[in-house]
């Protein structure tokens, strides 16, 4: 399995179905790979013995807190997933950059790791702690399960599953390349949960299946104990060699680690294969007598092992196969075919993974620039202002915006109350091909309600999500975020409202719940609208980002 993620992460990132397929297909062994010196616990020695120790708490927390004084601006303002996984690859930039202090470039990765992770950006997380394992002693298996626990609670989207399950898979590649079944079999459980949020029956079967393939790994490395502590000691025996050599062979699929041992464990066929492939033959003659050999021993096998005997052989047939004819040919072929089943085509390989795509920035104000203002009033007297637009004292003040969303989006709106009797300023917002309203500091006689209207046809005081309490001052500029994002598949949405950097509620329910009451209406669906109720309110910032 480390060897085949290694092949799909340099062809960039593959979407789940393909990925997840391919697993199914391969599984968990390391198929056409050189031999390589990091396949797990035996082969460890292979790294860097010049690690430094983790810095001692003290130093750490004191590096973590000038981190924390230094980005407090973005810290502070990084609240929704999207502003902390753009805040965490600012960070993993400035420790590339600190090359003299290790403490202070831990701490920075620490920190980029933990954002990342909230954030739902597994990858990023995973990157930060690579960086850390590549210059200090650290569980990086254990820390990157705890990203991953943290990441997993950012997801919620079927769509959003099938990308987690994607970034999941090298996480348990590495904890299995690391002999930590335990920690393997933990990501296996999350990867069938986002393999059925996803809502794709095919892709939840292929992980329940990877999952028991990882139950099988845990259950039989626990019987391993002693002849591992003998192998590490230098005291196996042949016997020993055999059983850890099957394991890695047969199970594990890590042929570099157990080729060795098989060949050095006594057994007269198995320890013959062994040594023929470690001589490494180059005449296609040799290559298919040992693919033969392989594929005869998988007859005697059953199960996982048969599979992972198959799948190995497959290589070598494969390498014989350009100088192959008639018959023989014809088996290699059919044998190769047998071995992949309906192995998913890859796609081109490229050097490197193709890069994010830019987020998207729409400065709103500006385009309202570009138009007559009375173009796009939908209610209520506008003007325009130095720093923006003045909504007019009346009800339902609406404008707007010529601009609309493609899919799932943040926007952040700054204003300013100027004036007025009732001080509540509103947003329209679409949420897929629907309208709702966010409200804040409605209804003052019922004591300010912060709300969307409408949700199942509630107004405020009928709404038990509305928020009671006032929020806003007159005069003083607020910053509005919402995190909008919904998935037409099953009808799902989420509205994260934050104010002044402070969190004021989610709203989490299905996009068919949510309406416009009468008077805030938009006439063209999915455009922003700038709004307020018998309040003058200075909007001097409205900036959509599409996610």
């Amino acid at each position: 399995m480390r060897c085949l993620l290694s092949t799909l992460s340099a062809q960039g990132r593959q979407p789940f179905s393909l990925v997840i397929a391919l697993m199914m297909s391969f599984s968990l062994v390391g198929l056409g790979c050189a031999p390589a010196g990091n396949g797990g616990t035996l082969a460890a020695a292979d790294k860097p013995a010049e690690l430094l120790p983790v810095p001692a708490a003290p130093e750490l927390e004191k590096a973590a807190a000038l981190v924390s004084d230094i980005f407090k601006a973005e810290i502070d303002k990084a609240k929704t997933p999207l502003q902390k996984r753009e805040l965490a690859r600012k960070l993993l930039n400035a420790a590339a950059d600190t090359k003299d202090d290790p403490v202070g470039r831990f701490a920075l990765l620490q920190r980029a790791a933990d954002l990342a992770a909230a954030g739902g950006d597994l990858p990023t997380a995973a990157e930060a702690i690579d960086q850390q394992a590549r210059s200090h002693a650290v569980d990086a298996p254990q820390m990157k399960f705890q990203a991953a626990e943290a990441a997993s609670k950012a997801v919620r989207f079927p769509t959003q599953h099938e990308s987690f399950g994607n970034d999941l898979l090298p996480v348990l590649d590495a904890s299995i390349a690391a002999d930590r079944y335990e920690i393997a079999q933990r990501l296996a459980e999350l990867l069938v949960h986002s393999a059925k949020v996803a809502r794709n029956q095919k892709l939840a079967s292929s992980a329940s299946n990877l999952h028991a393939e990882v139950e099988q790994l845990v259950t039989e490395y626990k019987t391993l104990a002693e002849p591992l502590a003998r192998h590490k000691s230098g005291a196996a025996s042949p016997a020993d060699k055999l059983i850890l050599g099957k394991f890695y062979c047969f199970l594990k699929g890590d042929w570099n680690v157990g080729l060795p041992l098989l060949a050095e464990s006594g057994d007269e066929l198995l320890g013959r294969y062994a040594a023929d492939e470690l001589a490494v033959p180059t005449e296609p003659a040799d290559q298919l007598k040992l693919a033969d050999c392989w594929w005869s021993c998988a007859e005697e096998a059953k199960g996982l092992r048969a599979q992972r005997i198959r799948q190995h052989a497959a290589i070598w047939y494969q390498r014989a196969l350009p100088q192959l004819a008639g018959l023989s040919a014809a088996k290699a072929k059919r044998n190769i075919e047998t071995a992949a089943g309906e192995q998913p085509k890859l796609s081109p390989k490229v050097e490197h993974p193709p890069p994010p795509l830019p987020v998207a920035q729409v400065d709103l104000l500006a385009l309202s620039q570009e138009s007559q203002l009375s173009r796009l009033v939908a209610g209520g007297e506008w003007s325009r202002s130095k720093d923006g637009v003045v909504s007019g004292d009346s009800a339902y003040v609406r404008l707007a915006i010529p601009y609309r969303v493609k899919g799932p989006y943040e926007l952040e709106v700054e204003f300013k109350v100027l004036s007025g009797k009732d001080e509540n300023v509103c947003l329209i917002l679409p949420v897929g091909d629907r309208q709702t309203v966010l409200c804040i500091d409605g209804w003052v006689s019922r004591g300010r309600l912060t709300y969307l209207c409408n949700v199942n046809g509630r107004e405020a005081v009928n709404n038990p999500s509305a928020i009671r309490g006032k929020h806003l001052k007159r005069g003083q500029l607020h910053n509005a975020h919402l995190d909008v994002s919904w998935d037409d598949r099953d009808g799902t949405a989420q509205v994260i409202f934050t104010l002044d950097g402070d969190h004021v509620f989610t709203w989490n329910g299905r996009t068919s719940e949510l309406s416009v009451q009468s008077g805030w209406e938009l006439p063209r669906s999915r455009e922003i609208g700038l709004a307020s109720y018998v309040t003058n309110t200075e909007f001097c910032k409205a900036t959509l980002i599409e996610k």
